[in-house]
């Protein structure tokens, strides 16, 4: 299952094409703590592309087990 554990403002170069979009701070913020930086930083520089986005985190006993995965990672080599 997952939670929202807060939200992330983000910057990309070049709008809302493919290229990556990265932090601006390591900081969690909630949706409007978010939203009222992204306003402040977005008019000091109107010529990049920000946004805010969710960030989840998994929860429950299912994540807490990941030994019994059966992922590449926590498999065998095959021979």
């Amino acid at each position: 299952m997952l939670e929202t554990i807060g939200f992330v403002l983000l910057v990309s170069t070049c709008g809302n094409d493919a290229c990556e979009a990265l932090p601006v701070t390591e900081d969690l913020y909630t949706e409007k703590e978010c939203e009222t930086r992204l306003t402040y930083i977005a008019k000091r520089r109107p010529n990049l592309y920000f946004m805010c986005n969710e960030v989840m985190r998994e929860t429950g006993s299912d994540s807490a087990d990941d030994s019994q995965s059966n992922t590449p990672e926590n498999s065998p080599p095959s021979r």
